[in-house]
């Protein structure tokens, strides 16, 4: 089978942080379904880090945080092969080439 990302692309004011805490607080809970909602990347319970990496201007993010191909890493080494969720409000504002990015990378998280 193979391993399948999903991105909630979450619109400011629109719930996606409880979405990103009932993630967290379910976290083991997904995995046993085979999602890994991880840990990596996360800034408030939501994946802010890897939306910024594509440089996306937040107070909040610095390189020191990691790149996007560090970041996406790291995910790829939690999920463990198992299906990927990954949420950030900021992913609303990627534009087309950022979203092909991600989309390439996570071609490396198969």
């Amino acid at each position: 089978m193979t391993q399948k990302l999903y991105v909630h692309i979450g619109l400011h004011k629109t719930g996606s942080t409880l979405i990103q805490n009932f993630c967290t607080e379910n976290r083991n809970l997904l995995a046993s379904q085979g999602i890994c909602y991880p840990q990596s990347a996360t800034k408030w319970n939501g994946h802010h880090l890897l939306a910024w990496s594509f440089g996306i201007k937040h107070p909040n993010y610095s390189e020191a945080d990691g790149s996007t191909e560090e970041l996406t890493k790291a995910i790829r080494e939690e999920a463990d092969g198992s299906d990927i969720l990954i949420s950030s409000e900021d992913f609303e504002f990627m534009g087309a080439l950022e979203m092909k990015t991600l989309r390439q990378n996570s071609r490396s998280m198969k």
